[in-house]
């Protein structure tokens, strides 16, 4: 992965030039793609895209709660670096570099500014899942899925991740039963520091308990912590 960095007037677009040609900032609109598909939930603003060089997912930053009515789509803008979606490209790259690759590959990161303020994006590569919510009751039932969550968090946590919405609905389960993590868009990333975890945890078990009248068959919490717990020190 080799990054490279396009600047033209107020626009900055961080991207992989191993994986991609110089992006345009039209890339980070939805009209742009042909037969874009809305993606539910990120609060509307997530397209599934067909490109020449893949299957991929535009993500253009939202605003939610009370700042929302002051600003949907624009942040503070105090330097491109310093934006989300070149945090969150970054954050994914070096997962990628530590070998990880149970993430999104990051593709390019967009923003443009509009005085002291600055509309963002981000484009992934698409990931085909199930996201666990949607899982038949009998698998979430299984002990195995559980660890398995616990073990992709610790391999997140010693590379210096630490992932702040590390929720049921960010966990999505392939065909091969591989276990992927997605929206690091507030993710911690420290390099070289080890996070503990149990943070995350304690996220993911309160995102359960909301949910647990609609799963039928999922364990008890202690099961579902215990489990957790044990893929996480496995070390794997």
């Amino acid at each position: 992965m080799q990054s490279a960095i396009f600047r033209q007037r107020r626009q900055t677009i961080l991207y992989d030039a191993d994986r991609l040609p110089r992006p345009s900032a039209l890339w980070f609109t939805a009209e742009h793609w042909a037969a874009a598909q809305i993606l539910p939930g990120g609060r509307g603003a997530s397209w599934r895209l067909s490109t020449p060089y893949g299957e991929a997912v535009l993500r253009q930053a939202r605003r939610g709660g009370w700042a929302a009515r002051v600003s949907v789509g624009r942040y503070w803008y105090n330097g491109a670096a310093r934006c989300r979606s070149f945090r969150e490209w970054r954050c994914l790259a070096h997962l990628r570099s530590c070998g990880i690759d149970c993430t999104p590959e990051p593709w390019a990161a967009y923003c443009g500014r509009h005085g002291w303020t600055a509309e963002q994006a981000l484009i992934t590569g698409f990931i085909p899942g199930t996201p666990l919510p949607e899982l038949p009751a009998g698998q979430l039932a299984e002990s195995e899925l559980w660890r398995r969550a616990g073990r992709v968090l610790g391999r997140l946590c010693r590379a210096g991740v630490a992932h702040r919405d590390f929720h049921l609905g960010n966990l999505l389960l392939d065909e091969r039963q591989q276990l992927w993590v997605l929206d690091f868009d507030r993710a911690r990333c420290v390099p070289g520091k080890t996070f503990s975890g149990r943070a995350q945890i304690g996220r993911l078990l309160r995102s359960l308990r909301r949910r647990r009248g609609a799963l039928p068959g999922l364990p008890e919490m202690a099961a579902v912590h215990e489990w957790l717990q044990q893929g996480l020190e496995s070390g794997v």
